[in-house]
């Protein structure tokens, strides 16, 4: 006898002798079940692509009889049906398995997989910056990831770290790009730095000391540079109020002219002494 269809099945049986007498009839019941439990996965579904770190994985199986597991993790049903909250995702693609086992040993398996999506940082806005000539340049950016990835800064532009001591040609505006990376997405910010030209003084050359005799004329003719380019003026005071002066026999002595040079904002000066021979006349 050959039985082999879900469900129960009653089987009759007696004895039978030569004279064809026969026993009590007696049944047997026999109890087929070949049907493996079923699983439903709610959500995530199959495929899905998911931003958050974690998701809840919710779904029912046929009985409450059904051992389940997830990722070979028990799995507790109540009225056939399951919740896992909190389940953590890796970065990029994964695979979720089920299996479902009932009493008698029948058993199913599913897997679905569900693609953790990275998410890129987001750079906290950064104010423009103003400086001086001479003062040093700081970027120090701020950025979150939604995934917790670690992140990177870059700098392109006019800087390209996160730190620059401007000189006195730097004098203008400028843009920095700073960029936040976890590895593959990025955020891009755009930073305006404006360095403010610093008036330098002007640099007054030496001036030897003069040696005239009376009668003879003194002569300056001093020479300065300005590193900022800027229109130089001479001015003199002391014993000369000008750049040239016709001794006269009353002048001999030492004498202290000092000359400055002016951008019209800063000044140089130098003190430079004149020494006027006197000179014998007839009587």
């Amino acid at each position: 006898i050959a039985v082999s269809h879900d469900g129960k099945h009653v089987l009759e049986y007696y004895a039978v002798d030569k004279a064809g007498n026969e026993e009590t009839h007696k049944t047997l019941e026999i109890l087929i079940d070949k049907t493996p439990p079923q699983i439903t996965v709610d959500s995530p579904a199959d495929g899905s692509m998911i931003e958050e770190n974690t998701v809840a994985i919710k779904g029912t199986v046929s009985s409450d009889t059904v051992a389940l597991t997830l990722n070979g993790q028990s799995v507790p049903l109540v009225h056939s049906k399951f919740l896992v909250n909190n389940f953590k995702l890796a970065p990029g693609e994964n695979k979720i398995a089920f299996e479902a086992r009932d009493g008698v040993g029948n058993q199913t398996t599913l897997e679905i997989t569900v693609t953790k999506a990275n998410r890129p940082p987001a750079l906290d806005f950064i104010a423009d910056i103003t400086v001086n000539e001479g003062e040093a340049v700081v970027l120090n950016p701020v950025a979150v990831d939604p995934d917790g990835d670690k992140v990177t800064f870059t700098y392109a532009g006019w800087m390209n770290s996160a730190s620059r001591t401007t000189g006195y040609e730097d004098a203008g505006v400028h843009t920095v790009t700073v960029t936040a990376s976890d590895g593959n997405l990025t955020d891009v910010q755009d930073v305006t730095v404006t360095v403010k030209n610093v008036n330098r003084a002007p640099v007054l050359d030496a001036i030897a000391e003069i040696f005239v005799n009376e009668t003879e004329a003194v002569n300056f003719k001093p020479t300065a540079t300005d590193s900022d380019g800027d229109s130089l003026a001479f001015t003199y005071s002391g014993w000369m109020t000008g750049p040239s002066y016709l001794t006269t026999y009353n002048d001999a002595g030492k004498h202290t002219v000092t000359v400055t040079v002016s951008d019209g904002q800063l000044t140089a000066s130098r003190d430079v002494g004149v020494t006027v021979n006197n000179v014998n006349r007839p009587p």
